[in-house]
């Protein structure tokens, strides 16, 4: 994954390339919020699905 956006206290990561049958690894991505040098919420994105899945600590 590469950092496409880094904020105050919120890091985006995008996928990119490709698997070995030809699927984008840029319909995913990740967005993490970091708070007190912890991270409190990872949020996982399907683009291709208009999905997001949040995982709480």
């Amino acid at each position: 994954m590469r950092i496409t956006n880094v904020s105050d206290n919120i890091v985006q990561l995008r996928g990119y390339g490709y698997d070995s049958m030809g699927t984008s690894f840029a319909d995913y991505g990740v967005v993490l919020l970091i708070e007190n040098e912890e991270i409190i919420r990872a949020q996982l994105n399907m683009y291709d699905r208009n999905i997001s899945i949040v995982y709480l600590k």
